[in-house]
């Protein structure tokens, strides 16, 4: 018994000595590696159908160094047909996208992996038809500047904040780095749910206001361009008023419009051109739709879009803006008119598609042209 019980004790502890063995000869744990980012030029692109463009990829670490190595390149999530790009010793590569003859026009999803670091980043490229990118390179190439180098600030709503990477913003970036290089930047500075009352806060530093951090810096690089686009939200009508009262009153509207537009003048020492675009169109039926579907359920909600509403907003915009001595763009008329116009709005009715990123970015462009 006392032997079967040693031979137990010398076997188990054999093991237990084994064991520790293997655990502390294992590999080392990797040390973490650095935060790297993943940049590309442009970071948004638009070309024709058939069409191709050679993307500038460089990868560097969270101080700015650049990395050697890979990256794997994934489109609408399969591996491109040149999917591992190699990079220089100064982090540099090359990927070119080619939008094949049986790609469906539209936006188009670049991955890019850094397996290493497990790092990725995420591009858009926007396949137009012949005829609709012949129309926005006819505008880029009638941009009118006064000099270099150009810088455009965007102050919005969610019309601007949402689809960062691929909106309207980002689409006139690329015309204007097609045409200018890095002699032109862009700042989009939209906020989702903005109106004009937390604009006004958030230009004055209050404290506690709605994503104040959105404004950091907001001058920096001083802007050459300042392009406003609110009143979708300031012109919602409220459930608990029947759809008579606006969240912002009109009044409102017009004080803090006007002051935020002479602040901004002011601060930027009124070298920057001020533009007012109006608030777009909205799809009637379907915002109307969506409020009665809520009324019906006992919620309180807001109704958007309701033409009257848009075009009492806009009419004070517009009064505001020349009272102000800034520009002014109409971008309603343009959505209203448009033959297929729910193409131009997300289901919501609301919120402009990739084709109304384009008509606005268009619309835009041409603004500058003339």
């Amino acid at each position: 018994m006392k032997a079967s019980c040693l031979r137990w004790f010398v076997t188990a502890t054999v093991l237990l000595a084994a064991v520790t063995a293997s655990l502390t000869s294992a590999a080392p744990v990797a040390k973490t590696s650095p935060a790297v980012t993943i940049s590309s030029r442009p970071q948004h692109a638009m070309i024709p159908a058939g069409g191709s463009m050679d993307l500038a990829l460089s990868l560097a670490d969270s101080e700015g160094r650049p990395l050697a190595g890979e990256l794997t390149v994934w489109v609408n999530g399969e591996k491109g047909a040149s999917s591992t790009i190699a990079l220089d010793g100064s982090g540099n590569g090359r990927y070119r996208f080619q939008a094949t003859a049986e790609m469906a026009p539209g936006i188009q999803t670049l991955e890019l992996l850094h397996e290493a670091t497990k790092t990725s980043q995420k591009l858009y490229v926007d396949v137009l038809a012949r005829t609709a990118y012949e129309a926005f390179e006819k505008a880029a190439a009638e941009l009118q500047v006064a000099n270099l180098p150009v810088h455009l600030l965007f102050i919005g709503d969610s019309l601007t904040d949402q689809r960062r990477g691929q909106n309207y913003v980002d689409k006139v970036a690329f015309w204007l780095w097609k045409r200018f290089g890095d002699q032109a930047t862009v700042r989009n500075a939209g906020v989702g749910g903005d109106y004009i009352l937390r604009v006004w806060d958030r230009l004055n530093g209050k404290p506690g206001s709605y994503r104040l951090e959105m404004y950091d810096d907001l001058y920096r690089p001083m802007p050459t361009h300042v392009f406003f686009f609110l009143g979708h939200n300031d012109s919602k009508l409220k459930s608990t008023t029947d759809y008579k009262e606006a969240v912002v009153s009109p009044d409102q509207f017009e004080e803090k419009y006007r002051l935020a537009i002479r602040k901004v003048d002011a601060d930027t020492q009124k070298k920057a051109r001020m533009i007012v675009l109006s608030a777009t169109s909205s799809v009637y039926e379907i915002t109307q739709a969506s409020a009665e579907k809520r009324r019906a359920a006992g919620k309180a909600h807001n109704l958007f879009g309701k033409p009257e509403t848009l075009e009492q907003f806009n009419a004070i915009a517009r009064g505001v803006a020349e009272e102000c001595g800034a520009e002014w763009l109409d971008v309603y008329e343009p959505t209203r008119r448009h033959p297929d116009k729910p193409s131009l709005f997300t289901p919501d009715g609301v919120h402009v598609s990739n084709l109304g990123n384009r008509l606005l970015a268009l619309e835009i462009l041409r603004h500058l042209a003339e």
